[in-house]
């Protein structure tokens, strides 16, 4: 008999008020110990995995993913996710997002939180039964196409992709249709 999973992690982002450390040491005072890592483009105090070396530096957390695996062992905590954010809906995020799955993966952990943004959605006013302007539809192809590559990349490394939309910055068509 299939079985429901279900599970709640928390997320160690605070629009830059704290560090990933600062914010496990939070976490600790709780009992969930998954957790959500962020690995950004824009905000202040995410993890950067351009940045990071696959050699323990002595707990340089920011700059060795031995380093980042060990602090997270410290407090018991498991990578359940990574996020990305930033200019995800332009042609390059491709890299970008891989890179954040192949750190996903490296952690152990089994999703990556994509938090879609593209300027377009958020400066043309988005009617229902209106016709599409041009740039959302140029946006939107650029969408499909770009998620759908980053699906089968994660796919491939066993990892799941969730995708994250705030208010304008997904049309509202595609909010109504279920795409």
């Amino acid at each position: 008999m299939a079985q429901n999973s279900f599970s709640v992690s928390m997320n160690t982002y605070t629009w830059g008020r704290f560090d990933v450390a600062q914010c496990l040491a939070q976490v600790r005072e709780t009992p969930i110990r998954l957790v959500e890592l962020p690995a950004e483009q824009i905000r202040p105090n995410s993890l950067i995995p351009e940045l990071m070396v696959d050699a323990p530096l002595g707990g340089e957390w920011r700059y060795s993913l031995p380093d980042l695996k060990e602090l997270l062992a410290q407090g018991g905590f498991t990578a359940e996710s990574v996020d990305v954010f930033g200019y995800t809906g332009y042609p390059g995020a491709e890299g970008l997002i891989r890179r954040r799955i192949d750190f996903a993966q490296a952690l152990g952990a089994g999703i990556v939180v994509v938090g879609y943004h593209h300027k377009a959605w958020q400066s043309v006013a988005n009617v229902p039964g209106a016709a599409e302007p041009p740039e959302i539809a140029t946006a939107r192809a650029f969408a499909y196409r770009m998620l759908r590559e980053v699906a089968d990349y994660a796919a491939d490394r066993g990892v799941r992709l969730a995708l994250e939309i705030h208010g304008a910055s997904w049309p509202t068509r595609l909010k109504r249709s279920g795409r």
